[in-house]
């Protein structure tokens, strides 16, 4: 084993799954080194939850914690790694003031720092960040309240991403981080309160839409969406936009801005005749190649998709206008012309029929979700990866053998509202005709517990399936039945990670029955059968 090379080694560990690398890299100090090559490394995230401490820490002085022992061990973990590249997520407010020797001792390593729900993220943190001058990514989630001083901060030129969700934000504080990214490429936005109200904007700024003076927004009482299109004027290198429902700063993207990648969601449209601005704006960007369009009527699809020549994604969840006929013909007529669209989601909001994708289109994709023809797209779609059907209460048993059958290369299978799928259904199925399969999501059918029985994959990874019926279980109040095909179904899918069941809520109503007292005793015998299990739930 010494002899194999360790860029041979490398390429083998590709085809691994990080707690596999783990195990490789305890055979010797060559196997180590390959397991944390960079290419591994800058996908894996080490993170740190305070809710995995215990709820009884004894308090200091101060009021915190006197000892972290799980962030202890996280920090060691950490701070005693070979790596050269570090991913850290924090969750939580306990950390903060034992983070810094982290950020300190890392910092020519570490890549990118996500913060979650942190009550407030202060000077002395930030500073800490930005200290790790191999930057690339920050994000900020849930964080309660930004609060900087107006000091001049180290430029950080790798820093390519930042993104903002549920975060409580003011124009001073936005303006602070934005000047540490001079080279940024993506900056989002998710629920952080964006004021849009021109009236309100100028209680806080009397020049605004003055045209003679000048208004400098930096305000420490609100967050206004005119203060990033104020940024976005100067930022020369943004390629990549997740706006949310922030439709306002689109409308007024500065022309000189090329996008490659655009995220918007309409769902609180705060004025009609704005969909046909979107359309109009959108139509204009032929940089685009990612397109994610979430709640939005499809004419705005018919007036935009026709231009975008170089879409490699396409992402719509839409609603109907009262032209969709015409709108759905122009849109798919314009799929003909997209040579690079690999990636198409088309997702109704409302009751709708299959959409009639041309076969062109279909041979090309790797991922599709939306209504779908079974019998069309297990015929042209051999290049799939991923899928998610929609419209499961159409399929019959001969679908279902179509897609196992015909679908080989599929590594993740989603159908909802599988109401024809029952276990003579399930037990007919070859479901180990798909090798690379890792995750098979199964919602609303009529299964019961014996299904496990039938999944035979050994490289399924993540398994959910719901409605699950345990009406004999509860027959005989016993779940040892329900136990040992539990322990069977290990053998049959040793790698699997993630368990979720959802029982029959016909079953659920009898909760008063004495045999759901014993679900925590199965949820035990899945993690100690399946030795990779991470997260199991059967509720």
């Amino acid at each position: 084993m010494d002899a194999i090379p360790s860029e041979i080694l490398s390429e083998i560990f590709k085809y691994l799954s990080f707690s596999e690398r783990q195990q490789m890299a305890l055979v010797n100090t060559k196997w180590y080194y390959a397991s944390i090559h960079p290419e591994f490394a800058r996908n894996e995230v080490f993170g740190y939850n305070e809710n995995a401490e215990k709820l009884d820490l004894t308090l200091g002085d101060d009021g915190l914690p006197s000892d972290l022992p799980i962030f202890n061990e996280f920090k060691s973990m950490l701070l005693n790694s070979k790596r050269k590249f570090f991913n850290l997520t924090f969750d939580g407010s306990l950390y903060v003031y034992r983070v810094f020797p982290i950020f300190k001792n890392l910092a020519d390593y570490i890549v990118s720092v996500h913060i979650n729900n942190l009550a407030r993220h202060t000077d002395m943190l930030l500073d800490a960040i930005l200290d790790c001058d191999k930057l690339e990514q920050l994000e900020f989630k849930g964080v309660g309240d930004l609060t900087y001083g107006n000091t001049t901060r180290q430029q950080i030129l790798s820093l390519k991403r930042i993104y903002f969700e549920g975060a409580n934000l003011t124009d001073f504080c936005f303006n602070n981080i934005m000047r540490c990214a001079p080279n940024l490429e993506e900056l989002g936005f998710e629920n952080c309160n964006i004021l849009i109200w021109h009236q309100a904007i100028r209680r806080f700024y009397p020049n605004y839409k003055d045209s003679k003076k000048k208004q400098t927004f930096n305000s420490l009482d609100i967050f206004s969406y005119v203060n990033i299109v104020n940024y976005l004027e100067t930022a020369k290198n943004i390629k990549t936009l997740r706006l949310g429902n922030n439709y306002h700063i689109f409308l007024n993207l500065p022309i000189h801005i090329k996008l490659v990648s655009l995220e918007l969601n309409f769902k609180n449209l705060c004025f009609t005749r704005d969909y046909a601005k979107v359309g109009d704006k959108l139509s204009t960007m032929s940089t685009l190649e990612y397109l994610d369009l979430i709640h939005f009527p499809c004419c705005v699809l018919a007036s935009c998709v026709p231009k975008l020549c170089n879409l490699k994604r396409l992402n719509a969840h839409y609603f109907l206008c009262g032209y969709q006929d015409e709108c759905f013909s122009k849109v798919l007529n314009s799929l003909k012309n997209k040579k690079n669209l690999k990636e198409l989601m088309m997702v109704s909001l409302e009751d709708s029929v299959p959409l009639e994708i041309p076969d062109c289109t279909l041979e090309k994709l790797t991922t599709y979700i939306g209504l779908t023809n079974v019998f069309k797209i297990t015929r042209m779609s051999q290049n799939l990866t991923r899928l998610k059907i929609l419209n499961g209460d159409i399929l019959t048993a001969c679908d279902y053998k179509l897609i196992f059958k015909n679908l080989i290369g599929l590594q993740k299978l989603i159908i909802d509202h599988c109401f024809q799928l029952d276990d003579n259904v399930f037990s007919d199925l070859p479901i180990n005709n798909l090798k690379a399969l890792n995750t098979l999501h199964l919602f609303h059918t009529k299964l019961t517990y014996q299904c496990f029985k039938y999944i035979n994959n050994k490289e399924l990874r993540k398994v959910w399936i719901t409605d699950v019926s345990i009406e004999k279980c509860i027959e005989l109040n016993d779940m040892s039945d329900f136990k040992n095909v539990l322990k069977a179904f290990s053998g049959f899918v040793p790698e699997l990670t993630t368990l979720n069941i959802d029982i029959l809520k016909e079953n659920r109503s009898c909760q008063d029955i004495e045999v759901f007292s014993e679900i925590p005793m199965l949820i035990s015998t899945v993690y100690n059968n399946f030795k990779k299990m991470k997260i199991c739930s059967i509720n």
